[in-house]
């Protein structure tokens, strides 16, 4: 039978030669206040855990899993203490995240509830053991892709994270060897698309113009009530949010004439006793009880502008604080576990990185920090510094973006909430606000970073390999593919010229018509093809090549790519096929369609007088003729 037992919490990384005595106890609790529950492994009839099982049980925080107390296993207690002391090291020298550990742990306990639910009882214990059970674990996840109970992508992150702990803890690289791994399936990858620029914008504009008027409020003690300034998309008369020193400190327009003693969000003012009676016309409340209302928030504003640490104030600093965090996300592109693990230290640098960028940088835990941001947003940086200061009150903080209570007055202490809370405000400052994410503001750093930069420079900045930011990141939006595809559709239209309009200075080559010889022009700055005069290939990508939809012009098209294909039995699989000749064929394909559009019939006709008769264009006749002599093909 399963009961409940007795634990102990012990905080990662382990101080150094610390032994724990109770390892069946033992109960891990990372940074962020997380625990797993490292001891229940000592049994071998536990519970499982909710996590990658069909267990609906979740342990509390800070309590371990029922286990059956006969089920302990000598073998297996010793193998779990040595475990943890390679989850204290990995935390302590590891050089990974403490999340990414967490991750691991997570992922491994799963693992060990399957193994020790098939009798695989030896898992940490023997290395070959060990082996076994992994390999039967592997089939047993492709079993469940294979009934579509979990994603291929899904079930090979968990075998490869397992892997990964189980490769460390016995330090043998050729822990996998003869095991046949579910490999990820690119393909149905979900990659995350950066949010509409409107989108960005509003959101953006309003978190600095609240920002810079909560940091002018603060750091200039100015008195309640204050405006603070709001965009003009956002509909505020004299576009000022007028707040107060109450809990509804801000009310919207379309809200500010609802029931409300005391004050006058629309002027930012007190109320009058007429504008108070004739919002509560229909109410029962006596004048007198109205006079106290009012004298009672007078009185609230008054203590409120008399105290600089007024808890009203702190929280509007942790607002700004909030809002600041957005725009940094915006700025660096820094994904939310980097951004609540940021350490700091007042003792910073500021150095010239690219043009118009600075990075800052700063040493914690002796170990260089450092983030890039442009030039324009130093002096915001500036300004959160202050309201930083401000919330500490004195008080040192290892962390640069902290959480203070829901009193602001309780000591510092590392984030965990998330956004969720800012955009409710944002979103009842602006109700069109759409709520942008932390992975979304990444992926928009990375789209603008690929359009202005290449990928390399994305990736450095993002700390990502270039790998995942293609693959994860490199979609663009939504608006912005709807815009380049119609502006190449609109760029191949025009190069496809109809069959008797003259193409102005115009001059026959082996493809088409050049319009300005020896001055070619790239179409796109990331077209995979050069333009250049002197190789054909080159003009298929230049603004200056044109063609005509006739028999002429689509039998030198055709002709080139049967010439190619008679060598693609040379290149294909190729970093050059891939690079170079792919291209060319597909520009070529979506040229004949083009042609299609506007003579009907022609691809079709020159496409079987080319590839079945052999006529092809002259000078790609000639070049057959020397592939044959070659002996390339025959």
């Amino acid at each position: 039978m399963k009961i409940e037992r007795s634990t102990y919490v012990y905080n990662l990384p382990l101080p150094k030669d610390h032994e724990i005595h109770s390892i069946q106890s033992t109960i891990l609790r990372f940074p962020s206040g997380s625990t797993v529950d490292i001891g229940s492994l000592c049994y071998l009839d536990r519970d499982e855990s909710a996590i990658f099982s069909n267990s609906s049980k979740r342990r509390r925080k800070h309590s371990g899993r029922r286990v059956n107390v006969e089920s302990i296993d000598n073998q297996r207690t010793e193998a779990v203490g040595n475990l943890i002391k390679y989850i204290s090291n990995a935390m302590a020298f590891g050089g990974s995240r403490p999340e990414t550990i967490r991750d691991r742990l997570s992922r491994l306990i799963p693992f060990m509830d399957w193994a020790d639910k098939n009798n695989y009882q030896k898992i940490l214990v023997d290395l070959n053991a060990s082996k076994e059970s992994f390999r039967e674990y592997v089939k047993f996840l492709r079993e469940k892709v294979n009934s579509n109970t979990i994603s291929v992508n899904g079930a090979a992150r968990q075998q490869f994270t397992v892997l990964r702990v189980l490769e460390d803890f016995f330090d043998d690289d050729s822990f996998s060897n003869g095991i046949n791994l579910i490999r990820s399936n690119v393909s149905s990858k979900v990659t995350t698309s950066p949010p509409e620029e409107e989108a960005q914008a509003k959101v953006l504009s309003l978190c600095e113009n609240l920002f810079d008027s909560i940091y002018t409020f603060i750091t200039e003690f100015k008195p309640y009530p204050f405006p603070l300034t709001a965009p003009a998309f956002a509909k505020y008369q004299d576009n000022k949010i007028w707040i107060f020193p109450t809990t509804t400190w801000f009310k919207h327009p379309d809200l500010a004439n609802e029931r409300s003693v005391g004050y006058n969000y629309t002027e930012g003012r007190l109320s009058t006793m007429s504008e108070i009676s004739a919002a509560l016309e229909n109410s029962q409340i006596h004048p007198s009880r109205i006079k106290i209302k009012i004298e009672k928030s007078k009185k609230q504003i008054e203590a409120s502008n008399k105290n600089i640490y007024d808890v009203h104030r702190l929280h509007q600093a942790m607002n700004s604080l909030h809002f600041f965090i957005i725009l940094f996300l915006s700025e660096t592109g820094i994904n939310w576990s980097q951004l609540i693990n940021l350490t700091w230290s007042d003792d910073y640098e500021v150095e010239a990185s690219r043009q118009l960028f600075r990075v800052i940088k700063w040493r914690a835990n002796n170990k260089p920090v450092c983030f890039e941001v442009s030039n324009s947003f130093i002096p915001k940086f500036n300004k959160f510094l202050s309201i930083r200061k401000y919330l500490l009150q004195g008080h040192e903080c290892k962390w640069l973006f902290f959480s203070k209570g829901f009193k602001r007055t309780s000591e510092p202490t590392q984030m965990k909430e998330t956004l969720n809370n800012t955009y409710d405000i944002l979103r009842k400052i602006c109700p069109d606000v759409v709520p942008i994410k932390s992975r979304q503001w990444r992926s928009a750093k990375s789209d603008w970073l690929i359009r202005n930069t290449d990928p390399a420079t994305t990736a450095l900045i993002l700390q990502n390999s270039e790998k995942t930011v293609l693959a994860s990141y490199a979609t663009g939006s939504e608006t912005s593919q709807t815009q380049e595809i119609s502006k190449y559709l609109n760029e191949i239209s025009n190069t496809v010229i109809k069959n008797r309009e003259k193409a102005e200075g115009g001059k026959s080559h082996s493809l088409g018509i050049c319009t300005d010889y020896g001055f070619p022009s790239q179409e796109k700055l990331n077209t995979p093809i050069k333009s250049d005069c002197k190789n054909s290939e080159g003009c298929l990508f230049c603004e200056k090549f044109k063609i005509h939809a006739d028999d002429i012009d689509t039998r030198k098209l055709i002709s080139c790519r049967y010439c190619i294909n008679q060598t693609m039995h040379l290149i294909q699989g190729t970093t050059f096929h891939e690079e170079s000749i792919h291209p060319i064929l597909t520009r070529i394909s979506e040229l004949l369609v083009e042609i299609s559009k506007k003579n009907p019939n022609v691809v079709d006709k020159i496409t079987e007088e080319v590839e079945v008769f052999g006529e092809l264009d002259p000078y790609w006749g000639r070049k057959l003729e020397m592939l044959i002599e070659l002996g390339i093909t025959t």
